[in-house]
């Protein structure tokens, strides 16, 4: 695979993010939150992947506990985020 149709951004306190979304400063991590909150904030992502339309192949360049909920779809989770980030640059090729 060579480019990215999409490119979503996960965060915690808004769930899928597309590139040209506006958001103001905030201070959340799924690192500080328990796996109650992280499983709910997975339902959140997920009901937003259905409301986006993202369809197909989808990877997640992230933490653990950002990816940890969606099972199968995470090829690079023995990478640390460093190397999934430089990864990515190497592959972008004009996306962004």
């Amino acid at each position: 695979m060579e480019h990215f149709d999409k490119v979503y951004i996960l965060s915690a306190k808004y769930g899928l993010l597309c590139l040209e979304d506006k958001v103001t400063f905030y201070d959340k991590s799924l690192n500080s939150m328990s796996s109650f909150e992280r499983k709910k904030w997975s339902v959140m992502v997920k009901s937003q992947i259905k409301r986006k339309g993202v369809k197909g192949e989808f990877w997640f360049f992230c933490g653990k506990n950002y990816c940890s909920f969606f099972k199968g779809q995470k090829p690079f989770e023995k990478m640390s985020l460093g190397y999934q980030l430089a990864w990515f640059k190497k592959h972008q090729r004009g996306l962004l």
